[in-house]
């Protein structure tokens, strides 16, 4: 990992390593380590993650279901729905979903051999897993097992507080949908989803896609298939800028600048783009909007916090364009 793709990585984040080198092993897989010799994998940093997290699912457990009392800790859940809970974070499901919406297993930035690159296993559930708990851990070491900071960073990276208050049951992400739409978007044949028999109770579901064919598995056949067409997802957004449709005329339409950049990212065409409150007061709201790999940013001021959110991405957006349009 370069200077820039580690400035990439703390800003999604939002934490600034004392040790870089921590964030680089965490990127480390074994299969590069093997091949490198004295190299450190991240499988030290991924137990350690794995500890934090259970950690800090307790903790938000307790701040949603637990009051203190004179008699001591009152709970709303017993052990049972405790332990049922915290599974539903930790499971690969959770954790890879949590990587592949930050956008953090990026393929330039994770350390692989050279057969792990090219079976391209950074679109594995398992390996996106790894990576978080490895990212988690390397936070905890560098800042010294703070309580605090461990708690924020997982938080941020898993959207904690809003799936505990939730007790987890959310409709989860249509992959399906968004792999058709796209499909339908560029003339490409339906997705032809094939499945297997059950192993363990669960069921395999394979689809060729673009010279490659992809597999994974789901309690259900629908579970399956949503879990494929995630991972076809996220591989289409490893293909370069010039190989996609042009970019979107918004006109005067600027509320939906957030949602362009937003589609414009799911589609592959951009790295993830991130919109953030730089500072300012009352009545003057100051944004950022940015997109580090591209080397693209853009600040707006506005009256409103949604007002210079809007306005940065706007002008974010127009810098895409500007790009796109050189290239």
């Amino acid at each position: 990992m370069d200077t820039k793709q580690i400035q990439t990585v703390e800003e999604i984040i939002d934490y600034k390593f004392k040790n870089k080198q921590f964030l680089i092993q965490a990127h480390t897989r074994r299969s590069f380590s093997e091949e490198n010799y004295g190299e450190l994998n991240n499988e030290v940093l991924e137990t350690v993650g794995d500890a934090v997290l259970s950690l800090c699912a307790l903790q938000g457990f307790l701040k949603e279901y637990a009051k203190e009392t004179p008699q001591g800790l009152s709970v709303k859940k017993n052990e049972k729905e405790f332990t049922e809970l915290r599974s539903k974070l930790v499971r690969k499901q959770s954790l890879a979903g949590g990587a592949l919406q930050l956008n953090l297993a990026n393929p330039e930035h994770m350390r692989l051999g050279r057969g792990d690159m090219s079976q391209k296993v950074y679109n594995e559930p398992s390996v996106q897993e790894d990576l978080l708990e490895s990212i988690v851990g390397a936070v905890a070491v560098d800042c010294g097992f703070d309580n605090k900071t461990m708690y924020e960073v997982a938080s941020r990276l898993l959207d904690l507080e809003k799936h505990i208050a939730a007790g987890f049951e959310e409709t989860p992400q249509n992959y399906i949908g968004e792999l058709q739409e796209y499909c339908q978007k560029r003339g490409i044949e339906k997705p032809n989803y094939q499945y297997g028999t059950e192993i363990d109770g669960q069921w395999i579901c394979r689809l060729a896609f673009d010279d490659e064919v992809f597999k994974n598995y789901g309690r259900n056949q629908k579970e399956a298939r949503n879990t494929v067409a995630r991972m076809v997802l996220a591989a289409i957004k490893d293909k370069p800028i010039d190989e996609v449709e042009p970019l979107y005329d918004i006109g005067r339409d600027n509320q939906n600048a957030i949602n362009f950049l937003q589609e414009l990212w799911q589609a592959g065409q951009i790295p993830q783009p991130t919109i953030y409150k730089e500072g300012g007061s009352e009545c003057n709201w100051q944004f950022s909007a940015t997109i580090p790999p591209l080397g693209l940013s853009a600040v707006a001021t506005a009256t409103t916090k949604k007002e210079a959110k809007i306005q940065a991405a706007r002008k974010l957006y127009e810098l895409v364009k500007k790009l796109k349009n050189l290239r």
